[in-house]
């Protein structure tokens, strides 16, 4: 089993908290992927994303201002050690786009993608496929018994 820290973005997600809204603006622009974690002495706190900065945008407000009053979305965090299919039902289920990352001292570690999560089982299904259908071309027999079958000849 792999570990979620085995498709996590460990750099260009996070921010120090005293970190300002550009700053923010720049983090989300250099990730392509609309958020930013805001840490503090390197445990997550809170995420602000674009849809936020685009409401900040709107209003005009000072970009040099600190991001940390206007993060107000929880992170949502597992530990980095976790096996990747342990997170994907806890995606699924709560939609959650981003999984935050740590290690036993809250420690921020990275993040996980929804969409890297889907991609990473997207493959293993392509892979059992690749299997099948690598027995299935190799001109093998496939025998097969009913359970009837079984008995019959175990008794005989």
């Amino acid at each position: 089993m792999n570990a979620l820290s085995s498709i996590a973005y460990k750099e260009g997600f996070s921010i120090d908290i005293t970190a300002t809204i550009a700053e923010a603006m720049a983090c989300m622009l250099s990730n392509e992927n609309g958020s930013a974690i805001l840490l503090e002495n390197n445990i997550p706190i809170s995420i602000i994303t674009e849809s936020k900065i685009l409401s900040i945008l709107e209003e005009n407000m000072d970009l040099s201002l600190p991001v940390a009053p206007l993060a107000h979305s929880p992170v949502i965090v597992t530990y980095h050690n976790r096996p990747i299919e342990s997170a994907f039902d806890l995606v699924v289920r709560h939609n959650i786009r981003r999984l935050v990352l740590i290690d036993r001292d809250k420690s921020y570690q990275g993040v996980v993608l929804q969409e890297d999560l889907f991609h990473f089982f997207e493959e293993d299904v392509y892979k059992v496929d690749l299997k099948v259908a690598n027995l299935l071309t190799q001109e093998r027999s496939i025998i097969s018994l009913e359970k009837k079958e079984i008995s019959i000849r175990l008794l005989c």
